[in-house]
């Protein structure tokens, strides 16, 4: 799942383009929900060579940018 990220950084990221700071992770701050992966009740069906399986879920998003700090006296 891509989270929050900008058009361009979704564009880049379907046709295999470097994503400045982009993050992979099975779970998000703010995700509180469930989410199922299973193959389902579809048509084909596993050993078919078009049969699903079960899969895996990763969020994408964009980490913040890196802080600086500026004491001034």
């Amino acid at each position: 799942m891509a989270v929050g990220l900008s058009d361009n950084d979704l564009e880049n990221l379907i046709v295999g383009a470097p994503v400045e700071r982009l993050t992979a992770s099975p779970t998000h701050p703010d995700f509180e929900g469930s989410i199922s992966v299973t193959n389902g009740v579809g048509y084909f069906m596993p050993p078919h060579e078009y049969g699903a399986t079960s899969g895996t879920w990763t969020f994408l998003r964009i980490a913040p940018p890196p802080g600086s700090v500026l004491l001034v006296r």
